[in-house]
């Protein structure tokens, strides 16, 4: 199993034990490499509630590592919601705003169990196809060495890199 699909795992059990989320109850947690995006996007549309799905982007080598394969990965949570439906009945329900920003409240500068390094918050942006179909994309990069046995390390305890 690839490094950026571990990472995905680690950060879905990370959004499944939040706090926020779970006191939610609307919020459903996916990995984009587990389901078909489109029908699972799709089914979340047609009810209530919002979905987190979660993607690396890539990889990106940072320069002056030497050997190492050592830089950011990029992983995105796309979170999706029909406002229409979500909030029909409750308009106490949890939003796909609500939802994007306790995401990146759960996730910035945290340190996954299995993992060397932290993970950091970058942005949020709207993304909505149409009033139906509401998107909010959250960004996050963690440094990373693809193969942590070919990394170089260096520093002292959190300081290592």
């Amino acid at each position: 199993m690839s490094y950026q699909r571990k990472f995905c795992e680690a950060v879905a059990e990370a959004l499944k034990a939040d706090e926020v989320l779970n006191a939610a109850g609307n919020v459903t947690v996916s990995i984009e490499d587990e389901v078909s995006a489109a029908d699972e996007v799709e089914r979340q549309l047609g009810k209530r509630g919002v979905l987190a799905l979660i993607a690396t982007t890539g990889h990106a080598r940072k320069t002056g590592t030497g050997e190492s394969t050592a830089g950011d990965i990029g992983l995105e949570v796309t979170v999706f919601e029909n406002p229409k439906l979500n909030r029909a009945t409750n308009k106490e329900a949890f939003t796909l705003t609500q939802a994007a920003e306790a995401i990146a409240e759960a996730l910035h500068w945290k340190k996954l169990a299995g993992f060397t390094n932290r993970i950091r918050y970058i942005s949020m942006q709207r993304a909505d196809a149409d009033e139906e179909d509401a998107r909010m994309i959250v960004t996050f990069a963690v440094l990373q060495a693809l193969d942590e046995a070919e990394a170089v390390k260096w520093g002292i305890g959190e300081k290592t890199i």
